[in-house]
């Protein structure tokens, strides 16, 4: 189990704008005889998002957040299917540039996959994702990856 935060200036030195971001998280995991299970939580805040859209003239997140609960099982040292449900929204909480605060709904994806490790610190994923946008499409996909851990 662990989290963090992070808070501090996020007005770049730009005169007349006061913006702070906040950021946290918290997460776990639980392993258990090639099974594993892990879980985030995270959320943001920019204090001073609605000066930021004003300002540039473009839409500005005032907060977000999202989560994940994601469980997956060693078949073998080789081949470790997996399930994922997430939730997230950048703009739970946005700003136009008139100042109007308005807010987006929640992007959904529920994710099947396998991840195959053809060598150590080297994995190919494949996985089929059923998605919703958070205007409420469908945005089912399937993703393709690699990763390489140093």
């Amino acid at each position: 189990i662990g989290g963090s935060i992070f808070t501090g200036d996020a007005g770049q030195g730009v005169d007349g704008l006061d913006v702070t971001t906040t950021v946290a998280e918290v997460h776990a995991s639980y392993n258990y005889q090639g099974f594993k299970l892990r879980g985030l939580y995270a959320v943001n805040e920019v204090d001073g998002a609605e000066d930021v859209a004003v300002k540039h003239d473009e839409t500005a997140a005032g907060e977000g957040f999202g989560y994940y609960l994601n469980a997956s099982y060693d078949i073998t040292d080789q081949f470790t299917p997996f399930v994922r449900y997430e939730v997230y929204n950048q703009y739970d909480v946005k700003y136009d540039q008139d100042g109007i605060k308005s807010s987006d709904g929640d992007v959904t994806d529920i994710s099947f996959g396998l991840n195959y490790k053809p060598a150590e610190n080297v994995v190919l994923k494949a996985n089929y994702v059923i998605g919703e946008t958070a205007n409420g499409e469908d945005n089912n996909r399937i993703e393709l990856g690699t990763g390489y851990a140093f």
